[in-house]
């Protein structure tokens, strides 16, 4: 599919980033199905992750997890932009 949304995402506590591609929005929550089938750890409902897609970065909650995907209630949205300038200011 040639408008597939790609992200990557993982849980705030520093993990590697996994890729995948947004599957749907339902209002605040985003679909997200890995782009490979490798096997990642589990993680439980709640746990805090960020997600970048292009020039945003969002700071959610992870609602429910699978071996293909993950769905996220999206709590911040921030433009790349923004987080640059505040890294600038703060160095």
């Amino acid at each position: 599919m040639s408008d597939e949304t790609w992200v990557r995402i993982r849980p705030l506590s520093g993990t590697e980033f996994r890729e995948g591609f947004e599957t749907g929005w339902q209002g605040k929550i985003v679909d997200i199905q890995f782009a490979t089938n490798a096997a990642a750890p589990e993680l439980p409902p709640g746990t805090l992750v960020e997600m970048e897609s292009g020039s945003r970065f969002y700071l959610g909650i992870l609602q429910e997890s699978h071996a293909s995907g993950v769905s996220i209630l999206v709590e911040h949205k921030l433009e790349r932009s923004e987080i640059d300038w505040i890294q600038d200011v703060w160095g």
